[in-house]
C-alpha cells in the first residue's frame, strides 16, 4: 500500500507526509510506501526538489506530470517538458527501481508515443 502527495494544504506538504510515514515505519508498517506525485507539488506551491530528497526513501512509485500557471490557476500540463518543473533534475533524487506513471492530459496516440519516447529518453526502458 501506499500514500500520495495530494493537492491540499492539510496532507499534501512535505511535513505532513514525511510525519506520517515516519510514523508509519516507527509502528512497524515497514511495507507502507509513497506515490511521489511531481506535479501536486505545484498545487500546494511546494519544493519539488526539496519534497524528493525528503521522501525518497519511502518512494514506491512515480507519477510523472508537470504543471502550468494558467490565468491565475495551476493546471496540469499536456507535455513532461512544458511547465514549472525540470523533471530530469527532480528524478535525479529518487529511487530509479520503481514503477512510474506517466499522468497527464494526452489527446492521441502519437502524442502518447512522443512523452513515452521523451522519458525513456532519460530513464531508459521500463
Amino acid at each position: 500500500m501506499n500514500v500520495e502527495n495530494d493537492q491540499t494544504a492539510v496532507s499534501g506538504t512535505v511535513q505532513a507526509i514525511k510525519t506520517f510515514l515516519d510514523q508509519a515505519n516507527k509502528a512497524g508498517l515497514t511495507q507502507l510506501g509513497y506515490v511521489y506525485d511531481l506535479g501536486n507539488w505545484g498545487f500546494t506551491h511546494s519544493d519539488a526538489v526539496q519534497s524528493a530528497k525528503d521522501l525518497a526513501k519511502y518512494t514506491h512509485y512515480i507519477h510523472l506530470k508537470n504543471t502550468i500557471k494558467h490565468e491565475d490557476q495551476m493546471v496540469t500540463s499536456a507535455d513532461l517538458d512544458t511547465g514549472m518543473f525540470d523533471w530530469k533534475n527532480i528524478i535525479s533524487y529518487l529511487p530509479r527501481d520503481v514503477s512510474f506513471a506517466l499522468e497527464y492530459p494526452m489527446e492521441n496516440d502519437e502524442q502518447i508515443l512522443e512523452q513515452i519516447k521523451l522519458f525513456r529518453r532519460e530513464v531508459g526502458e521500463y
